[in-house]
Parts: C-alpha cells; sequence; structure tokens
C-alpha cells in the first residue's frame, strides 16, 4: 500500500464504485467500503483481499438517515487512517416521491445531502482527505426549484433525479471554497453514460461498461493529484463546465439555508471560505 492511506468509496458493492474498488486492489491500495448491505459488504472485502488490496475496512450504511451518515463517518475516521481520497458514489433514482426519516425528499437525501453531511462529518473529526470526488450526472442541467426542495407540489422521478445532482454539483463547489485551506481537492464528475442497474431499471437502455465509468473515475483522481485541481467539473475524464445554476452562489446560500434549518444545524461550524 502506499502509505499515503485508504481510499473510500460508498456505493461500493455494485456497478461503478465496485469496479473503481477493483481497479485499486490491483495496484494493491488500501480501501474502506460502504454499501447497504453487511454480508454483500464482507464478500467484498475477500474479493478485494484476493485481488490484491492491501487493506479492506467496511461498514453499512443507509445514507437515506442522516444518522446511518453520521455513523459512516465514524467508522471511516476510525479505521480508514490515514483517509486519502473520499469518493461520494451512492447514488438512487426513485420513480414515486419517498420521505427519509428525518422528512427529507429522498432522492435529494440519498444524492445531495448525504454526501454533503458525510464530509462535513469528517471535518468535524479533522477528517480532511487529500481529495474528495463526487460522482454526478450530466442530467444535472435543470432549472433549480428552491421554494419547493422537498418537491411536495409535483413530483417527477428523473426531475427530482437531475435536481438532486444540480444541487450535489453545487454543494460540492461550496466545499472545494470551504475545504481549500486544509488541502482538500474537492471535484464533481459525470462518469459516463454507463450501464449500471440504476441506468436499466429505470431508464430501460444500456451503456458503457461499468469498467469505463471505473476508469473515468480513476483518470479524474490522477489528474486532480497531479494537477491539483479544486472546484472542478468533469465530464467523464474532461475537464469541462456544468449548467449555469451550479455556480450560483445564491442557490447555494439557499441550499445551506435549507438544510441547516430542516436538519436543526451542522454537526459542527461549517469552516469559512477563505
Amino acid at each position: 500500500m502506499s502509505e499515503r492511506g485508504y481510499t473510500a468509496i460508498t456505493g461500493a458493492t455494485d456497478g461503478i464504485g465496485r469496479a473503481l474498488a477493483e481497479r485499486l486492489a490491483i495496484r494493491g491500495e488500501a480501501l474502506f467500503v460502504h454499501g447497504r448491505d453487511r454480508l454483500k459488504l464482507a464478500r467484498l472485502r475477500e474479493e478485494l483481499l484476493a485481488r490484491g488490496a492491501y487493506a479492506v475496512a467496511f461498514a453499512a450504511a443507509d445514507l437515506a438517515s442522516l444518522e446511518e451518515t453520521r455513523s459512516l463517518a465514524r467508522a471511516i475516521a476510525e479505521t480508514a487512517k490515514p483517509l486519502r481520497r473520499l469518493v461520494l458514489n451512492a447514488g438512487t433514482f426513485y420513480p414515486t416521491r419517498r420521505e427519509t426519516p428525518e422528512g427529507f425528499e429522498a432522492t435529494f437525501a440519498v444524492n445531495a445531502l448525504s454526501p454533503f453531511w458525510l464530509t462535513l462529518e469528517l471535518a468535524c473529526r479533522s477528517i480532511y482527505p487529500e481529495q474528495i470526488l463526487a460522482v454526478a450526472s450530466m442530467a444535472h442541467a435543470e432549472r433549480p426549484q428552491t421554494d419547493d426542495l422537498d418537491l411536495r407540489r409535483a413530483y417527477d422521478g428523473y426531475r427530482a433525479y437531475a435536481l438532486s445532482k444540480l444541487y450535489l454539483i453545487a454543494l460540492t463547489f461550496e466545499l472545494a471554497e470551504r475545504l481549500a485551506p486544509f488541502g482538500v481537492r474537492v471535484n464533481a464528475v459525470h462518469p459516463g453514460v454507463i450501464g449500471t442497474k440504476l441506468l436499466h431499471t429505470y431508464w430501460g437502455i444500456g451503456g458503457a461498461p461499468v469498467d469505463a465509468g471505473a476508469g473515468n473515475l480513476l483518470s479524474v483522481l490522477e489528474q486532480v493529484e497531479r494537477q491539483g485541481i479544486t472546484g472542478g467539473y468533469f465530464h467523464e475524464r474532461l475537464l469541462s463546465r456544468a449548467h449555469s445554476a451550479a455556480y450560483d452562489p445564491r442557490l447555494r446560500r439557499e441550499l445551506l439555508a435549507y438544510i441547516e434549518r430542516r436538519t436543526g444545524g451542522f454537526p459542527c461550524p461549517l469552516p469559512s471560505p477563505p
């Protein structure tokens, strides 16, 4: 293992997350893998070790729950030292509206809130990886709907997914600014149109192999490592431009205010941007 530490990957028991973990295992890296099913994670750990991973830790958590997201942060802080990379890959799609235990619209909670909250929980524990990569989607090009973030007036599964990825990118840019003084580089990536279970189930179409998506993520991680990029959006392997709304300071302020109001406060004071 490189002495530089662990790579933590959320949503690692399937799809792109699993393929990325397998690629890194072959390189002899140390990994922390997350999923919802503890038995799948235990089997994955053995498979990654057999492929050559130096060490593999894991924790199960449902990222629709802020409490379980907090527990995941504790597990990462306790077992993945030092943390080199955090890949925020877990995501979901709900064709009908659902709410989380805390009352958030579930697509927003899993795809946008939990990656942001997990990062904050780690920062509260003074865990600052060299880089954080959030897996977004080119489907994010939607007009923000901050007057109805809970999507109570009208719910459409695709629009909920697209908006959640827009908000994820906006929050990623916010974290890039706030964590810059700690040397953390934070970026978002559209991994490509990849034939994941989610794509097959809800869109009914195919895509490139999951290993291609993992290759795109790995390429971005390596580019960021070499070039020190932060606050960027990558389309597959190319540094690109996200939808203009993702850069809007007003949208970011409204998202932060909404999250703070609905949660009763952040887990610790937000790092101030430089």
